[in-house]
């Protein structure tokens, strides 16, 4: 991507797995969405360690990552 855009870094919002995964279950109970289930989040999960962890460590070593972490003891 660098050879496209001069970005200055990357917002990466780092939320617990737990945390996510209640508010997920929780629009689910009025999205309608059918994939809003503990078994497709699990595989989003799985998709998300396995694709996008990868991308952001990269960013990350090379000093491009600006993290927001949860900062309140709420969830």
């Amino acid at each position: 991507m660098s050879q496209k855009v001069d970005f200055k870094f990357v917002l990466f919002f780092d939320c617990p797995e737990k945390v996510m995964e209640g508010r997920i279950l929780k629009r689910g109970e009025s999205s309608g969405r059918s994939d809003d289930n503990p078994e497709s989040i699990k595989k989003r999960f799985l998709t998300y360690l396995h694709s996008t962890v990868p991308i952001v460590n990269n960013y990350e070593a090379n000093g491009k990552v600006v993290k927001v972490k949860k900062i309140t003891s709420k969830d």
